[in-house]
């Protein structure tokens, strides 16, 4: 189950391989060259009045420009890539049995033949412990452009569930779902073969989801003698989007399990 998981997140991280990361450095940079009005020294040339230089030395209002400088919460919030005035948390939450991402407009409920991992275990296995795992540190983990697991459930009969989150890259404003799989398995096909997963296909295809045909990803493949199937969809957000896997026996299987999610309304 860890090594699946492993492979999920890598698997996420490709959006991160297709954005231009280097722009946030250069839009943090822009602020530091905007020094034009220290340069602004000319009153202080004005000293034809030597005798009145006490007043002119009052110019420290003048200098007072640090006011105007404080525009560094504008400019992180441009290289983040975030919303963060778009809703008090972008992170889901779970309730016993359910799952709930307001800002994503989805979620889903279980029944007790599936276990659910808590704060503490899902932290573990992000490399965080559970007083770690907060909106802060959330939020600052897909800002450094990781693919963070919020929720993760498996049965005793090999069904499981993962929810990974991402932030979009910066200039793109929605994801091409087509686009984002056929790039996934082009980068990680060697990354499952090597983790010993053998028999491997996929497809693109359609499965019913939060009440509407949505694109999706379907992954066949045989690990320890077993054949599996997991199929992925995508949810976007603005700033964001969540990754969902769901793996079962077969597609029936998988689009079943998608059935236990559903809609949040804005």
């Amino acid at each position: 189950m860890k090594k699946l998981i492993a492979l999920l997140l890598a698997l996420g991280l490709v959006v991160c391989f297709a954005a231009c990361g280097e722009k946030a450095p250069e839009i943090d940079s822009t602020p530091e060259t905007t020094t034009e009005p220290e340069t602004t020294t000319e009153p202080e040339t004005t000293t034809e009045p030597e005798t009145t230089t006490e007043p002119e030395t009052t110019t420290e209002p003048e200098t007072t420009t640090e006011p105007e400088t404080t525009t560094e919460p504008e400019t992180t919030e441009d290289a983040a890539g975030w919303i963060d005035n778009a809703m008090d948390s972008i992170m889901g939450h779970r309730d016993g049995n359910k799952f709930e991402a307001p800002y994503m407009g989805f979620g889903l409920e279980l029944d007790d033949s599936w276990y659910i991992y808590s704060d503490a275990e899902l932290a573990a296995l992000i490399g965080l412990t559970a007083d770690q795992f907060t909106e802060e540190a959330f939020k600052e983990m897909i800002n450094n452009q990781a693919s963070v697991l919020e929720f993760v459930a498996a049965t005793t009969t090999g069904n499981s569930i993962t929810i990974a989150r991402e932030q979009l890259p910066v200039g793109i404003a929605e994801m091409d779902e087509a686009a984002y799989f056929t790039l996934a398995m082009s980068m990680m096909e060697e990354a499952f073969t090597d983790a010993g997963y053998e028999n491997l296909s996929h497809e693109i295809s359609t499965v019913s989801f939060l009440g509407e045909e949505r694109t999706c990803m379907n992954l066949n493949y045989t690990v320890s003698g077993v054949n599996l199937c997991q199929t992925m969809v995508l949810v976007q957000a603005p700033g964001y989007i969540s990754v969902v896997t769901t793996t079962g026996a077969d597609t029936a299987s998988c689009a079943e399990i998608l059935g236990y999610f559903y809609a949040i309304a804005d």
